[in-house]
């Protein structure tokens, strides 16, 4: 496996759990709110909100092995 090809599995890896996270708790929203409009816009910023943490983590923990 190529040096780049590991590292966008290691990125995406971690961008994946803080996305998931988003969506199951955007998704608990959306059911909490029965499918309103305010539910909608809950599971959506949950999920946008999950996938930017993810994306800030796996930039942090790519500069971290950077500088080692």
């Amino acid at each position: 496996m190529s040096k780049n090809a590991f590292e966008f599995s290691s990125f995406f890896r971690v961008v994946l759990i803080p996305l998931a996270v988003g969506v199951i708790a955007g998704y608990g929203f959306y059911n909490y709110f029965e499918g309103t409009s305010t539910g909608n816009i809950l599971f959506a910023s949950c999920t946008i909100l999950g996938l930017l943490l993810g994306i800030l983590r796996a930039v942090r923990v790519s500069q971290k092995k950077e500088k080692k």
